[in-house]
């Protein structure tokens, strides 16, 4: 039929849907339409029905139809009797060879005599039919046929660009390939997975030649089980190398591609890629691995909402803490409407559709739910949702955690803390007052000081005076009695303030290196006299270890030492004193005063440390003191990170011990044997040239003559000024060795005339002039004030002779003159 030029009739066939004994012969035509491929116009032709219709209706014949090639008789009317007569006709057709056998029936031959020539021409008449109907036949079916082809051609025509718009534009790639894996062609999308820009750029190749060359071997082991089983291969997973080197997952479908004769002629694919998908399918599998470890380990409810099929999980724990069994509550998104509080319900239904609309992720909020046995439990719930690869939520999976005892514990805490607030409030109130009583007890304690040092200064320094004259012995006691009256209450003073800054927290240790041998002869050097008065031995036992420097402060070490050494010198008779200095380890250091004194009775021994407390009444009536010194003393080598401990046996003696933190200095002289300390002689200062040039700068005239007498002969100019701005007006007309301040003056005061000296001086370029603060301020701040002004020392009142002469001969410096 493809060479043949007309039509082709097959052999003679029994049709597949022939009920009856009748054979079918097939004609089949090519034709073809302008350029397109060639097609075939087949047509059945049933060999009874047409030999029924095609023969007279009156003709008395009986006919046979055979086939030549074959032999078989493809058409048959029995006959009831055998013929006198028959003609045989052949018919050519459809390149094959036709026999007509034609003979009268009985009741014709009954009938006619001249059967014969009748019989002949109702043969050919017949065969003259038949073949006039074949052509017919022919002729109308190819007309019916073509103009058949020409509407199909169209329809094929219009079926395939749909068909193509319909592959360019599903969202999945689609591909096929020849038996041997080369592709036929493919639609745009798989060409941009393969890199590139035109499906037609890939005809011809095979995925060795593309970017997935790695996946080459298992893709086309694939295609070849697909053609040889003749068996498709739906949804299977894959790997596929992107033009970026990044491995995409592929779920992918084969079929085999067939012909019109039905024969494999290649494989058909499609894909899509679902690389996202599992990404997210794997995000959530272990999100929801990491969430189911967390409610297990927080015993928290969990719930699970599956947005699609409206599914509702509901954990047991979820419904324990409303006090419900698992079977006593459905697992339904209504059993959590019908328990929660309305608020609660219309807040988390807003939540939840945030959710869904993309708006949000996941949701924490709030409400209350209706126990089993009625009471309202407060639920803190979280969600978050759970989206397809396309955004689509999927469902939504979230806790609840009981926070009823947590939000009563809150409450309670906040009434607590309201409470609190109340009482800081209160004890801020009285912080305040006692800061401010502090305040005012330190502002008094300060001018009290200063108001009783001013007049004491006096008393000294005319006591001192008077013992340099001739003096009978009478006047003599009476002038060691002012001392001792000065002394203690000098002592009582400087008590009364170290009490009043170590309540005050105000009281700040210094951290510098200095020599503890050397301090412990300076507290030697101090009470020996006292000792010898009462002829008592005042011994210092050094141990060989103790270093030459130390880190402390080393004033109020000496404070300590000067109280201990001091109160054991006056309750001891006879016999003696004994300070032991030892080393603990590196940093600390114990030091100990044992006495051969009166003791302490076992009933007084927790006492002696509180303020103003002596061992007993008599005690007190008898040595006198303020009981303040051992108070201060404990606070004192607290700070300094010791402890300060005592034994004793009435009538035996005491020992007082304490152990500080004095950390160790590499040494730079050798240690000194164990020896008792032998007293210090003060060198003598040599006398100076000339006289040096002193301005007292004092309001007050009785302090203005005591130095004055202390500064009389050869060795000193004095000069007054009794304010700071007559002294200041002095020091810019001539020039001075050295300047005695005071602080609390009229006009003005002592800080204002030092720091209007020290700028006077910078702007002529002198060097500072030595000035000295005399003053009756004792505090430390008071102290620094005066450094800060520009001091070069500062000295309190009351002073005595010696102390003010070392000062002048320690910071005098003599003048150069200069023109005013």
């Amino acid at each position: 039929a493809q060479q043949a030029e007309g039509s082709i009739a097959t052999e003679p066939v029994t049709l597949v849907q022939e009920q009856e004994t009748q054979q079918g012969i097939l004609l089949i035509r090519r034709i073809q339409t302008g350029a397109n491929a060639p097609g075939f116009v087949l047509t059945v032709l049933r060999v009874g029905d047409f030999m029924a219709q095609s023969r007279p209706k009156d003709a008395d014949l009986e006919i046979t139809l055979g086939d030549v090639q074959t032999g078989r008789t493809i058409y048959e009317e029995q006959p009831s009797h055998p013929a006198a007569m028959q003609r045989t006709d052949t018919l050519h057709f459809g390149s094959r060879e036709y026999e007509l056998h034609f003979r009268p029936s009985p009741r014709f031959s009954a009938s006619h005599d001249n059967l014969k020539s009748w019989s002949f021409l109702v043969g050919g008449i017949v065969t003259d039919g038949l073949l006039g109907a074949t052509l017919l036949l022919i002729t109308g079916t190819t007309v019916r046929i073509r103009r058949q082809v020409d509407e199909r051609t169209q329809e094929l025509a219009e079926k395939s660009s749909l068909l193509q718009s319909v592959i360019d534009n599903v969202p999945v790639r689609v591909f096929w390939k020849d038996r041997s894996s080369h592709y036929l062609g493919c639609n745009p999308s798989f060409a941009r997975d393969a890199g590139k820009n035109d499906p037609s750029e890939l005809l011809g190749k095979t995925d060795y030649d593309l970017v997935w060359a790695n996946e080459a071997e298992r893709y086309q082991s694939d295609d070849a089980n697909v053609i040889e089983s003749e068996r498709s291969r739906i949804a299977f997973e894959e790997p596929q190398t992107t033009p970026s080197g990044h491995i995409a997952w592929l779920r992918t479908s084969k079929v085999p591609l067939k012909d019109h004769t039905d024969q494999v002629i290649g494989v058909l694919g499609i894909y899509e890629d679902i690389s996202e998908q599992l990404a997210t399918e794997t995000r959530l599998r272990e999100s929801e691995e990491r969430f189911a470890l967390a409610m297990q380990a927080a015993l928290d409810g969990l719930w699970d909402w599956n947005i699609q099929t409206q599914e509702t999980y509901l954990s047991p724990q979820w419904k324990a803490m409303l006090g419900y069994g698992d079977d006593e509550l459905d697992n339904s998104f209504a059993t959590w409407e019908r328990l929660v509080d309305e608020g609660g319900r219309v807040r988390t239904m807003a939540l939840i559709h945030d959710c869904l609309s993309g708006t949000a992720d996941g949701f924490k909020t709030e409400f209350q739910m209706r126990h089993k046995d009625g009471h309202w439990v407060d639920i803190l719930s979280r969600g978050i949702i759970v989206r397809g690869q396309n955004g689509e939520p999927l469902r939504m999976v979230g806790t609840h955690l009981d926070m009823t005892d947590r939000n009563t514990i809150a409450r309670q805490l906040e009434q607590a803390a309201q409470t609190m607030n109340q009482q800081n409030q209160a004890l801020s109130v009285a912080h305040k007052r006692a800061l401010a009583a502090t305040e005012a007890k330190s502002a008094f304690l300060a001018a009290m000081s200063h108001e009783i040092r001013t007049p004491l200064n006096v008393i000294v320094g005319m006591a001192g005076l008077l013992r340099e004259t001739s003096l009978g012995q009478c006047q003599a006691d009476y002038v060691q009695r002012f001392d001792r009256a000065a002394d203690h209450l000098l002592s009582l003073l400087n008590a009364i303030l170290d009490l009043s800054k170590i309540e005050a927290g105000e009281l700040q240790l210094e951290q510098i290196p200095f020599n503890p041998r050397e301090l412990m002869v300076t507290v030697h050097d101090l009470l020996t006299v006292t000792a010898k008065t009462k002829q008592l031995v005042l011994d210092m036992k050094i141990q060989s270890d103790v270093p030459s420097t130390v880190i402390g402060d080393p004033t109020r070490l000496r404070q300590v030492l000067m109280n201990l050494v001091g109160n054991a010198i006056k309750f001891t008779e006879q016999g003696q004193v004994v300070v032991t200095v030892e080393v603990i380890t590196d940093d600390r250091m114990r030091f100990a005063v044992s006495d051969t004194g009166i003791g302490i009775p076992p009933d007084r021994l927790s006492l002696i440390f509180e303020r103003f407390t002596q061992g007993d009444a008599t005690t007190t009536r008898k040595f006198g003191g303020t009981g303040l010194g051992l108070s201060i003393s404990q606070h004192l080598v607290n700070m300094m990170n010791g402890h300060l401990a005592v034994t004793s046996t009435p009538g035996v003696g005491s020992t007082f011990e304490f152990t500080v933190q004095l950390p160790r200095v590499v040494e730079t002289e050798p240690s000194l044997p164990n020896r008792p300390i032998q007293p210090r002689v003060e060198p003598v200062s040599t006398s100076p040239a000339r006289p040096l040039r002193i301005l007292v700068v004092d309001d007050l005239e009785d302090n203005r003559v005591i130095v004055a007498q202390y500064l009389q002969g050869s060795y000193y100019s004095v000069e007054w000024a009794e304010n700071g701005q007559v002294a200041l007006e002095k020091f810019q007309t001539r020039a001075y060795d050295l300047v005695l301040m005071d602080m609390q003056m009229p006009v003005m005061d002592g800080l204002q005339a030092t720091s209007a000296i020290r700028q006077w001086e910078r702007t002529q370029h002198r060097s500072p002039t030595p000035i000295l603060a005399l003053t009756a301020h004792a505090l430390e701040e008071e102290a620094k004030k005066s450094l800060d002004a520009g001091c070069t020392a500062h000295l309190t009142k009351p002073i005595k002779k010696q102390a003010l002469l070392k000062a002048i001969s320690d910071y005098a410096a003599p003048r150069t003159e200069q023109a005013a």
